[in-house]
């Protein structure tokens, strides 16, 4: 929300000004009564705007002026003075987003200069969002495209889209050639370090690789990283190097005093739609390998040893983020294609069905501790009362039901929150509302930012937060002026109103009566 001051040493024209301009305008308005104060308040907190009167004790506005363009030089700065002298117009313009009134301007024509200024500056803000935006896009292509993919299709097995694939091709792993799959993992007393070693791992693969024509794409999480190395040249020769050089990583390895790598590694370049289950083939056989290992496999003959498990840990991480983020399309869609070879088994596995139970049980739990207490856990342990008498395509249909309940418990607490947060606002106020309070204070309250709860509140309720102010302290008058004898003016002061003119205007904007009139039809 774009932020303003009102700078003069006459409280009466900030004040008098301050009400006008709320009233108009959907922007957060602060008041200083002196330079000193100005710069203060500048000090504390971000200004889009400052009207400042140029005639001032102590630090005129032509000196708060340039304070503000050197040290706040995006800051949009209105002078205000009772003189048409042309030697303050022309030292404004030497300055950008400045302009310069007359006192004597009427409150429209002063309205207008401000919505002039607002206009531009949430033109300003909005090229930078997108300024910001394509950049953050841009690193984000460059440096986490390929990351994506191979965590999309090789370590989950879904598919990423293709029109993201069709626009980048040139820059990303591709499908088409024939592919590699190293999976390594890091034994490191910290995950941070085992990452970095694995990234250092990857490099050193990389160096070695890329003169003899090779393309090392990586991903790393929680100390294992997935290699895929793809090249046009002859592979069976390629093969024979990229063992030798897993093998010296391997040694490079051994010398570290507090982790060790190892390695799975596929026999033979394969097709991009068989990666996915290599990858979790290389997973098991890297849970059976002694650390400092190299395995090369062949996903057929170690298929052959294994039953069908899902889902693996990066697998599971993957649909609890897809929970807590409340993706529901991609967490079924991961969940379906990693389960789909439970429609061939009547009964599951008993490695399949815990497998699939335990991660339930785990996505259940938080779940629980994140959106809140219910009956989710309860409704898990019923799920799997009888494993044994499920088909693999039953197993596979209710645990899929489990994970839509979760998602709407994560619907629920989120309404729940908001709810919560409406209350807060609304008790804030109600507490505060005689009091010169702003968007900032409430915000402060809630440990929200001034912008989200603006925006949060008008989403969940239809009213602009300081209109709601307004109507509030309005209400409190209305039973002041009805069950006291109290001064209007004091009334004014007693519910939060800077003057008893601008209460005067409030309260026939929202009543279609003046205080005293209000009183007298009351009475």
């Amino acid at each position: 929300m774009i932020r303003m001051m009102l700078v003069d040493d006459e409280e009466r024209i900030v004040n008098s000004l301050y009400g006008y301009l709320r009233d108009a305008l959907d922007i957060e308005i602060y008041r200083a009564y002196s330079g000193a104060q100005a710069i203060a308040l500048l000090e504390s907190m971000r200004f889009d705007l400052v009207m400042t009167d140029i005639a001032m004790p102590g630090m005129n506005g032509l000196e708060l002026m340039k304070r503000i363009k050197r040290e706040w030089p995006f800051c949009h700065v209105i002078l205000l003075t009772a003189h048409g002298d042309f030697n303050y117009t022309y030292q404004a313009l030497h300055y950008d987003q400045v302009d310069y009134l007359l006192k004597i301007e009427d409150y429209e024509t002063i309205l207008a200069t401000v919505q002039k200024h607002v206009a531009a500056i949430e033109a300003e803000v909005a090229k930078q969002s997108e300024m910001l935006r394509m950049s953050a896009d841009l690193e984000k292509i460059s440096a986490g495209l390929n990351r994506l993919i191979i965590r999309r299709e090789v370590i989950l097995g879904t598919q990423a889209a293709e029109e993201t694939l069709q626009a980048f091709r040139p820059d990303v792993v591709s499908r088409a050639r024939p592919t590699l799959l190293l999976v390594c993992r890091m034994e490191e007393n910290s995950l941070l370090h085992a990452d970095d070693a694995l990234q250092q791992a990857a490099a050193f693969l990389r160096r070695e690789l890329q003169p003899l024509g090779m393309e090392v794409f990586d991903f790393t999480l929680d100390a294992c990283a997935a290699l895929l190395l793809q090249t046009d040249g002859e592979e069976k020769r390629l093969l024979a190097h990229i063992t030798e050089t897993a093998e010296t990583l391997l040694h490079q390895s051994e010398e570290r005093a507090s982790g060790r790598l190892t390695i799975a590694m596929s026999d033979h370049f394969a097709a991009w739609e068989s990666l996915h289950a290599q990858y979790r083939t290389a997973l098991l056989l890297i849970d059976r390998m002694e650390p400092g290992g190299l395995k090369l496999f062949s996903e057929e003959s170690e298929n052959a040893e294994r039953s069908p498990t899902y889902p693996a840990m990066e697998e599971l991480n993957a649909l609890w983020e897809f929970l807590r983020q409340g993706k529901q399309e991609e967490c079924l869609s991961a969940f379906d294609a990693g389960t789909a070879f439970l429609d061939t088994q009547a009964p599951p596995s008993v490695a399949a069905a815990s497998a699939l139970r335990t991660a339930i049980a785990f996505l259940a739990l938080s779940a629980q501790q994140t959106f809140g207490a219910d009956d989710a856990l309860a409704a898990q342990a019923a799920l799997w009362q009888q494993p044994r008498s499920l088909s693999g395509r039953q197993l596979r249909q209710r645990a899929r039901a489990m994970l839509c309940r979760l998602f709407e418990r994560r619907a629920a607490a989120q309404q729940d929150m908001g709810q919560w947060l409406v209350r807060r606002i609304d008790a804030f106020i109600q507490a505060h509302y005689q009091e010169d309070i702003s968007l900032t204070l409430i915000a402060a309250d809630t440990h929200y930012s001034p912008a989200y709860i603006s925006r949060f509140y008008k989403m969940h309720t239809g009213k602009n937060i300081l209109n709601h102010l307004n109507e509030v302290r309005i209400n409190a008058a209305r039973q002041l002026l009805v069950g006291t004898n109290l001064k209007i003016s004091d009334i004014a002061a007693q519910t939060g109103f800077c003057s008893a003119k601008y209460f005067n205007q409030s309260f026939k904007k929202q009543t279609g009566l003046t205080p005293a009139e209000f009183r007298s039809t009351a009475t």
